[in-house]
């Protein structure tokens, strides 16, 4: 993606964490497959499965549901405490 700094500061203003590497250095997110995405992943299909047993019978599993099923799989897979394990766990260090 291609970043601006008015997308930037937008981001910031909200609270949210950008990490931004070089295209050279994609291999190094390979530290983020081991603990925050598969972390992101297994509580995105715990909020699914929860999600899944409140809907009504014969109702359709709309936007707004997908969007709290993400909302809790990153909220929690996401943390700053995972990321640091990723890399971690790889023992390599973003730049």
């Amino acid at each position: 993606m291609h970043a601006s700094v008015v997308g930037l500061k937008v981001l910031h203003a909200v609270k949210v964490v950008v990490l931004m590497f070089p295209s050279h250095l994609s291999c190094i997110l390979q530290a983020l497959d081991k603990d925050p995405f598969l972390k992101t992943k297994m509580y995105a299909r715990m909020s699914l499965r929860a999600k899944l047993l409140t809907l009504p019978r014969n109702s359709k599993f709309n936007l707004a549901n997908l969007m709290k099923v993400i909302n809790q799989g990153t909220f929690h897979g996401l943390s700053s405490v995972n990321i640091v394990n990723g890399f971690n766990k790889t023992r390599t260090w973003p730049i």
